[in-house]
């Protein structure tokens, strides 16, 4: 625990220096002063998995890469000075009381989930293929045509880079896995640190939201010790619509807060495909800037969205061969390492099959009225419910909305509640299993509950809003109560399993004697033993990539 710490320590240390420097440089051009810290991490977190990304195509994230980046902390002290000190005084500044609360907020918090964040590894697909992508980028960066020597490897989410860049192997002797635990901890902590009802005095929708963070994360707890995907990018959901509800809620009228959010909602379908829809939000800052003519702040916003995603699609392309995966209709470059487009859609439709429960690729052409049946057997109660109350919510936020866009000339309504709608559409469309999804299925209820509510100023209300506030506190805590503490000075390593070598090409491969799951240091490793009659080594070494047997292309 105490190294998970410590690696926490300087994991916010340089996304505070990195996303204080981007900000700084931002603010020369638009004139806005980013004064919130959670959103300074934020940003700082997005420019370094954007760093670990670009590194990785060059050369593996290992020591170099984290050296690199102790490095360039050292200059951006030195060269954003001024903001230090703004900074500094603005803790100074802040009032006793408040800096106490959240002081002691932030700390527990952070104890708390590091001792989850320490203990053993349980998610399945971790040992399935998150901890063999880690080590891959660890050992190689990024190789071409990897996604035929196991599948999931494609899946490439922009997390995995990141986690690879300060799992500190060089230092601790083994890979630390404490990158979700610290994303759990910031958001936990600018959830319960900016609840603004209880001594505003007032109902707040983006306070509702910031409830779901909570409610989220409570049932994240048991897991927070993978390097999971979903984790992130749910959070990183549900924390961009509360902040954009709350920008609205204050009455801001500058764009550039706006447009940071929408930058970080292009971060987030580098981490999950799933988050694809929250990118909609961009048409309110695009339509301002657009009727304004700000074409130099179109440029720059549009040329770090780019630079954003860049890394994540060129590492799609080297890995699978393709620009997104699992979509062969976007095929675009003619490399020899491509993966076989029925391997995509095979692997599209296990997703989709998987989500419904049938659990047999064979159904994936299934009609509606087959799967959606047994989808809601096996849904949770409470999922189910949430999923129901949305499908009821809809028609009648659409209609709101469009009733203050025609009368009161007002579409900000409209246009959340309708990019949440999207991305529950999405989901539900593409893979409906909750654990994907859980953040869609909370949004518009919530923001909707919260919109109702914040029209009234009865006293009675504001008991409610606190009640709720305390009762997702209440389960937070009392799952802590079992957390292992017994890694105390490291986390626990990531899980030996039973695997045998096989040859491919004069080179050592791994195959699990029974299940799927090889873990992390049975390396390299493939689920299954038939793969490797179908693909061939590109070269001499790992490093070359694996590429698909002619008749396969």
């Amino acid at each position: 625990m105490i190294c998970t710490l410590l690696s926490w320590v300087v994991i916010g240390t340089s996304a505070f220096l990195w996303g204080t420097a981007i900000l700084s440089f931002l603010e020369k051009f638009n004139h806005y002063e980013e004064k919130k810290l959670d959103m300074v991490l934020m940003t700082g977190l997005c420019a370094l998995t954007v760093y670990a990304q670009f590194f990785s195509l060059f050369r593996r994230v290992n020591r170099a890469a984290f050296m690199s980046v102790i490095f360039a902390d050292a200059i951006i002290v030195i060269l954003i000075k001024g903001k230090m000190k703004c900074w500094l005084r603005k803790f100074r500044n802040m009032e006793k009381d408040v800096f106490k609360y959240r002081f002691f907020a932030i700390v527990g918090i952070g104890i708390l989930v590091a001792g989850f964040a320490s203990g053993e590894v349980r998610h399945y697909d971790t040992a399935l293929y998150h901890a063999q992508a880690i080590h891959w980028i660890e050992e190689y960066g990024v190789v071409p045509g990897l996604g035929n020597l196991h599948n999931r490897l494609a899946y490439n989410s922009s997390f995995l880079p990141l986690q690879a860049l300060f799992s500190l192997k060089f230092l601790t002797g083994q890979s630390l896995h404490s990158m979700n635990g610290f994303i759990m901890w910031l958001l936990l902590s600018y959830a319960l640190c900016s609840m603004r009802f209880w001594h505003r005095n007032r109902i707040y929708s983006s306070d509702f939201l910031r409830i779901i963070i909570i409610l989220y994360y409570a049932g994240k707890v048991r897991h927070i010790s993978s390097p999971e995907t979903d984790a992130f990018a749910l959070g990183l959901t549900a924390y961009i619509f509360s902040k954009w509800v709350n920008l609205i809620e204050d009455g801001e009228k500058n764009i550039a807060p706006y447009a940071y959010l929408c930058i970080l909602g292009v971060y987030g379908v580098s981490l999950k495909l799933s988050m694809t829809m929250v990118v909609f939000l961009v048409l309110f800052p695009a339509l301002k800037l657009v009727t304004g003519k700000r074409w130099k702040e179109i440029a720059l916003y549009l040329g770090f969205g780019i630079v954003t995603v860049m890394p994540f699609l060129i590492r799609n392309v080297i890995i699978s061969g393709y620009l997104l995966y699992p979509y062969p209709e976007i095929d675009l470059f003619p490399v020899d390492w491509k993966m076989p487009a029925a391997s995509l859609i095979r692997d599209r439709n296990e997703i989709k099959v998987w989500a419904w429960n049938l659990c047999d690729v064979a159904k994936a052409d299934a009609p509606f009225s087959v799967w959606f049946p047994v989808w809601r057997e096996n849904m949770g109660r409470t999922d189910y419910m949430l999923f129901v109350i949305n499908i009821a919510l809809v028609p009648i936020c659409l209609c709101v909305g469009g009733y203050q866009v025609l009368k009161e000339k007002r579409w900000e309504f409209l246009h959340i509640s309708g990019c949440m709608i999207s991305c529950m559409v999405f989901w539900f469309f593409t893979a409906p299993l909750a654990r994907y999804g859980k953040v869609f299925l909370y949004l518009l209820p919530f923001y909707a509950i919260g919109t109702l509510l914040g029209r009234a100023r009865e006293g009675r209300m504001i008991v409610i809003a606190m009640a709720a506030w305390e009762i997702c506190c209440i389960i937070s805590l009392l799952k802590g109560i079992n957390v292992n503490f017994k890694h105390v000075i490291i986390c626990a390593d990531y899980a030996l399993w039973e695997c045998n070598p096989t040859d491919i090409g004069g080179l050592q491969i791994y195959i699990p004697e029974t299940g799927d799951q090889t873990g992390y240091y049975d390396f390299p490793s493939t689920p299954y033993k038939s793969v490797l009659e179908q693909i061939e080594l590109r070269g001499g070494s790992f490093s070359e990539g694996f590429r698909p047997y002619p008749a396969e292309r």
